[in-house]
């Protein structure tokens, strides 16, 4: 298999459809209208984010790319649509791709599962996308914080400067997080850039923003957040506003986004939650509402009390092959706790026998107690 994609079979994957459902849900519950875009792109297009520094991340042939994120597709989408009425509320769960060395929690291709509101400038957006946000999220009993942070802070923060040394410098910011305060400052040492932007940036309160910008002091006083002044995201597009879900001790994201601009779209803010992250971080209890039917001699009597149960949401699987009884319950008590056996004898008296397989246990039930029994 290829390092840095993964796949989901049984239980894992009623794991992630649970995870899925309960984000979709939510998004719904919200007002966001779905969107189902491709995965492919025009390499124009997708460069035009990121620029060609973002080329390696992306995977392509001749000038089509596979899409890295569902921004790009929902704003091209847009600007071929504009009779769409605005404010545009959408959301998309789907698979993007990245180039990248595969590492523990990262993946060349993984599930986002995006919110955005385009053409809306107002702190009501955010607000909306925040609270929407910690509504799915609160569904899956984990610990985060969300970080914010101001890029018009930030850029009035080292407008003294160069513009490229004012690029090198937050991209080597944007690093602390991985690789610590020592290796960031020796970097800008390399770089020729002076350390004490770092010593005073990493003790800047958030009453200090005011200082710099007070477009940016106002609408992150007003945010449900944690300002976190070192933390720095989408150099190229993110305008106002920015963020990431952080997990407190393991030094990870799982989502982010932010206020931005792209393409001819200048008023937008957007998050996304990283599912395949999230994944390996939250707790999954299936409820055991599912049987094997094991059966003889009648399959249509089988099947009248499979249907019957599916119909009560009991989920049952029926012998399918040539097998006798003892093959069934060998196959069956691999993946089954309970067993339903039906034969000859059991349709006479209306009746079906019921076996625990874990303990090897087993009990004759009258028909008509079993849906109760079941559920």
């Amino acid at each position: 298999m290829i390092g840095g994609i993964r796949e989901y079979f049984g239980q894992e994957y009623r794991k992630l459809k649970w995870i899925l459902d309960n984000i979709e849900e939510t998004f719904k519950l919200h007002g966001y209208i779905g969107y189902d875009g491709s995965i492919f792109e025009s390499l124009d297009i997708l460069l035009k984010k990121g620029g060609e520094e973002i080329k390696e991340q992306i995977f392509y042939f001749d000038n089509i790319g596979l899409r890295f994120d569902h921004t790009i597709p929902l704003i091209r989408y847009i600007s071929e649509n504009r009779d769409l009425p605005r404010p545009i509320k959408r959301y998309t769960i789907g698979k993007v791709f990245r180039n990248e060395e595969p590492q523990k929690m990262r993946y060349i291709e993984f599930i986002q599962a995006d919110i955005d509101i385009v053409g809306s400038s107002t702190i009501w957006s955010t607000l909306d996308i925040l609270d929407t946000i910690n509504k799915a999220l609160s569904k899956f009993n984990l610990q985060y914080v969300i970080n914010m942070n101001d890029r018009r802070f930030l850029d009035k923060f080292v407008e003294d400067l160069d513009q490229e040394f004012r690029s090198k410098f937050f991209r080597i910011i944007d690093k602390i997080d991985r690789f610590g305060p020592i290796w960031v400052r020796e970097n800008l040492e390399k770089e020729q850039i002076p350390v004490r932007y770092l010593d005073e940036l990493l003790n800047i309160k958030l009453e200090d923003v005011e200082n710099y910008s007070k477009e940016a002091y106002d609408r992150m006083l007003a945010l449900p957040c944690h300002f976190k002044p070192t933390m720095v995201r989408g150099l190229d597009y993110y305008s106002a506003e920015i963020f990431e879900i952080s997990v407190p001790n393991l030094n990870i994201s799982i989502g982010g986004g932010g206020r931005y601009s792209l393409f001819d779209e200048k008023d937008n803010v957007g998050m996304s939650i990283g599912v395949s992250r999230l994944f390996d971080l939250v707790d999954y209890k299936e409820t055991n509402r599912k049987v094997f039917l094991a059966w003889l001699d009648d399959i249509e009597y089988a099947k009248s009390i499979a249907n019957h149960l599916r119909s009560i949401g009991i989920v049952v699987d029926m012998n399918t092959e040539n097998r006798n009884l003892r093959k069934q319950l060998e196959y069956a008590s691999k993946i089954y706790d309970k067993v339903i056996i039906v034969g000859k004898k059991e349709k006479e008296k209306k009746t079906i026998v019921l076996r625990d397989m874990k303990k090897s246990e087993q009990v004759e039930i009258d028909l008509s107690k079993l849906s109760e029994l079941l559920s």
